[in-house]
């Protein structure tokens, strides 16, 4: 039977790994976030990955279309630059992938940076 969500508390090894589960999250589930929310959003981190030297953690509430936008991304140009910049908090830990911020997408290092960086 197909999960539902992506298995809470898996940690992939590196972009391809991530984007891997994404795509197989996206074709055998069809629900509206990547984690169980409970119907809320209550700050939990779902799964997380190690990229580029720095561990990433991917919210709960990532939700179906920002998955599906940023697998199709890098499926049209798997080169594109995954950086870290700044949240809406000042912080420089958000994920992003190629030059804008998905609506959706909840990815963040745990540790910030001092400035904006590709990964």
């Amino acid at each position: 039977m197909p999960e539902r969500w992506l298995p809470k508390g898996a940690r992939y090894g590196g972009k391809q790994q991530l984007v891997a589960a994404l795509r197989e999250w996206l074709a055998t589930s069809k629900e509206p976030t990547i984690g169980d929310t409970g119907g809320a959003f209550h700050g939990q981190f779902w799964v997380s990955a190690y990229i580029g030297g720095h561990s990433v953690r991917i919210a709960a509430d990532t939700t179906r279309e920002a998955v599906q936008r940023v697998v199709d991304a890098i499926g049209y140009d798997p080169k594109l630059p995954w950086r870290i910049i700044g949240n809406q908090r000042g912080r420089v830990n958000k994920l992003v992938i190629g030059d804008r911020a998905e609506p959706g997408w909840f990815a963040y290092l745990t540790k910030p940076l001092s400035a904006e960086a590709t990964i």
